[in-house]
């Protein structure tokens, strides 16, 4: 396990929270990537979407945003994605 190096707030207009969460998600990636890390955790209590990036779910909305996420994924050494249970997200 490793330590909390960087969080980041951003205004996400209008929209899901699921589209929020997944924007999340590619921000965070390209963030890492932007600071030359190379192994990185996302914690999500959003099960939802880690199975989508994940391929886990079939009914995939957002496919460019997960496709976005996939291509920035393949430039970094290592990341994992893991479900955390909302009691259980440091972040709140």
């Amino acid at each position: 396990m490793g330590n909390w190096l960087e969080g980041f707030k951003k205004y996400i207009r209008r929209g899901s929270i699921l589209k929020s969460e997944i924007c999340d998600i590619l921000i965070g990636l390209q963030v890492a990537r932007l600071r030359n890390y190379i192994k990185v955790i996302f914690e999500s209590d959003c099960l939802y979407t880690i199975e989508m990036i994940l391929e886990i779910s079939m009914n995939i909305p957002s496919m460019t945003l997960i496709r976005r996420i996939k291509e920035v994924r393949r430039k970094l050494q290592e990341v994992k994605f893991q479900f955390v249970p909302k009691e259980g997200n440091m972040n709140d």
